[in-house]
């Protein structure tokens, strides 16, 4: 199952980086035990106490987490409740017992966590991120857990050698847990990315979609055992397992036409629109009032779109893009729909405009100009165009072939 909640596929841009939760998320692990695992972390213990010994250490150990608990439940941290890091524990017990260990803190993490809490990745986990890969999809990792982000990264790494996250983020460094928004907020400034482009998923409802949620970013919530969810008012994506999110993120039927003098309305629109959103990082609302004034001369554009190699994109009969060149090679127009952006229709239509001229030039924004570049137009100058008593700035680049 997939299915969109109070939203639909449309009306959601694609991401260009999807975070995932650990635990229950990306892998599976089964009921720890930590006595086993200070059996192992007594392996290297150098000097204590007569009568000390793992039973012991694990018990303390075991003390302090459940006191440490109250401030992890789900209550607690939309009040600000508080992460407790492994490291605090470790030292907690073995200064309080007299431990000395011949390794390093986070050597004994290791030891601890791998002899404890054994970890198994879910099935069909590694072929989603390999997926994600393949389409130029980014991928991190933010977790509620009280292992370092060390350890959580190097777990990770074993788990799914074929894939790199661009950042794990554990919640054991930062104090603070899902949902809780900061964490997710932390993330977006690592990703350098606005919300609008990330995708969250997680198994969890209240920590996972209504976390990500409270930053702006689209949640995902992976439902595998078909759980009822919560009431939510806001929009969020529910899968049932890896396949259902790739067939969801898999590239729509992208086909480019001929245009129509019908198009012509729903043009104008999607001009408009992507005029004011797409080029408002760019352009003040001064700017962006002239460039498209909501006025336009429908008779005019008309007769400049039938007047020039016109092509339409379309992604499963939306119409997300246009453009049109001229008979002696200026490329006059090149929008796409802004809920589309990054989809691969400026790229289609430029492909097939393209075809056939030696020489392309274009007047491109400066929205558009790293485009323009990455497909291997160079700037000629930078030129200022006024209009209405406003100035605009572009760039007359050249594409030779």
């Amino acid at each position: 199952m997939g299915r969109f909640v109070n939203c639909s596929k449309e009306s959601v841009p694609r991401p260009e980086m999807v975070l995932f939760d650990y635990g229950d998320t990306l892998a599976w692990e089964p009921v720890p035990n930590f006595l086993r695992g200070w059996q192992a972390v007594f392996q290297h213990v150098c000097a204590k106490p007569e009568g000390v010994g793992p039973e012991e250490a694990n018990a303390l150990a075991d003390s302090l987490w459940r006191r440490f608990s109250h401030s992890r439940s789900l209550s607690a941290a939309r009040k600000g409740g508080w992460e407790i890091h492994e490291w605090q524990q470790l030292r907690t017990v073995a200064e309080a017992l007299g431990i000395e260990f011949s390794l390093s803190l986070p050597e004994i993490e290791t030891v601890l966590m791998d002899n404890s809490c054994p970890s198994h990745p879910h099935p069909g986990t590694a072929e989603m991120l390999d997926f994600l890969h393949r389409q130029g999809i980014m991928t991190g990792v933010i977790s509620n857990i009280g292992w370092s982000g060390n350890a959580l990264a190097r777990r990770l790494n074993r788990l799914f050698p074929a894939h790199s996250f661009v950042f794990v983020l554990a919640s054991s460094e930062y104090g603070i847990r899902k949902p809780d928004p900061l964490l997710f907020q932390i993330a977006l400034r690592k990703a350098g990315l606005p919300p609008e482009k990330v995708w969250y998923c997680g198994d969890s409802f209240s920590f996972d979609v209504r976390g990500a949620h409270s930053a702006g970013i689209f949640p995902v919530w992976l439902n595998r055992g078909g759980n009822e969810p919560e009431e939510a008012d806001f929009p969020y994506l529910t899968v049932s397992g890896w396949e259902k999110l790739t067939d969801i993120l898999a590239p729509s039927r992208l086909a480019v036409r001929d245009y129509s003098p019908a198009d012509c309305p729903k043009l104008l629109k999607l001009f408009y629109d992507a005029v004011h959103t797409v080029n408002s990082r760019d352009y003040s609302k001064e700017q962006l009032d002239v460039w498209a004034d909501g006025r336009p001369d429908i008779e005019k554009w008309e007769r400049s779109l039938s007047g020039h190699y016109t092509l339409i994109a379309e992604l499963d009969g939306v119409i997300v893009g246009f453009g049109d060149i001229t008979a002696d090679g200026y490329l006059d127009r090149l929008y796409v729909h802004k809920d589309f952006q990054g989809m691969g229709a400026a790229t289609a239509l430029c492909d097939r405009l393209e075809a056939g001229f030696g020489r392309i030039s274009t007047y491109a924004s400066i929205t558009a100009r790293p485009f323009f570049m990455k497909r291997g137009y160079r700037v000629l100058r930078e030129n200022t165009v006024e209009r209405g008593g406003v100035e605009l700035k572009n760039y007359l680049m050249e594409k030779l072939k």
